[in-house]
């Protein structure tokens, strides 16, 4: 996927404000919530960066905690710093930041695009920055732009794992209709975890009601719902008499 976004000519740190509409979609993403904590904090300007400290008169070096070479603010660190373009473009959704003056003109196109899986990854790729940055400036770790892809990826997995396990699972009206004199009626049901495991059941039962047999299975390993329940029958079939 290659994403092209373009900067607003007008657009500057000063111009480039959020609207509330803007933050409802903001905060609704897929992403992690510490991943848009992090992306917030940062167009807000309340991430502690070095510029930050240094005006406010902390004994710190105001350099960029990647290249050295200008004050670490948002639109440098996360936009214009040289490994930061390198991740941007590197990230599969290859977007050249060049254009843009700041990092807040950055976020409204991002958002203007209405997409909430870009908008997850763009949001995921600024946590995995500045986690980055902490890892050089306090471990003395070595920036390597790979380990930071891979990093990012790591992290939309785990938002999307976290969002199967949240899943509501449906729930329909507890209904049975009885079968026909001399007919034995007989209904299975299988689910699933997110890990692959689950379990089956099921239940073979008259005209009157009155259950005729029965079995259940667990744990099983499974790659679908549809597979599992086609596994029930075959276990009714096999374990079940009549």
């Amino acid at each position: 996927m290659r994403l092209l976004l373009h900067r607003d000519a007008a657009s500057s740190s000063s111009t480039a404000r959020l609207d509330p509409r803007s933050w409802k979609f903001f905060w609704a993403s897929r992403a992690l919530p510490r991943c848009k904590e992090t992306c917030w904090r940062a167009i807000c300007g309340l991430l502690p960066l070095k510029e930050t400290l240094f005006r406010r008169h902390i004994d710190v070096d105001p350099g960029c905690g990647f290249c050295a070479s200008e004050r670490e603010n948002e639109d440098h660190l996360f936009l214009q710093c040289p490994a930061a373009k390198h991740i941007w473009f590197a990230f599969q959704l290859a977007i050249r930041v060049d254009s843009f003056t700041s990092f807040q003109a950055f976020w409204t196109a991002v958002i203007a695009m209405d997409d909430d899986e870009v908008l997850a990854m763009a949001q995921t790729v600024v946590y995995a920055i500045w986690e980055a940055r902490n890892k050089v400036c306090f471990q003395q770790g070595e920036l390597v732009v790979a380990t930071v892809l891979r990093r990012v990826a790591s992290l939309l997995e785990e938002a999307q794992v976290r969002d199967l396990a949240r899943a509501p699972s449906v729930s329909l009206p507890a209904k049975w209709s009885k079968p026909a004199v001399d007919i034995i009626k007989c209904n299975f049901d299988a689910s699933l975890r997110v890990d692959g495991t689950g379990g089956m059941g099921m239940v073979a039962r008259d005209c009157q009601g009155e259950a005729m047999a029965a079995a259940c299975s667990f744990p099983i390993l499974c790659t679908s719902p549809l597979v599992a329940e086609a596994m029930s029958t075959y276990e009714m079939d096999t374990t079940v008499g009549y």
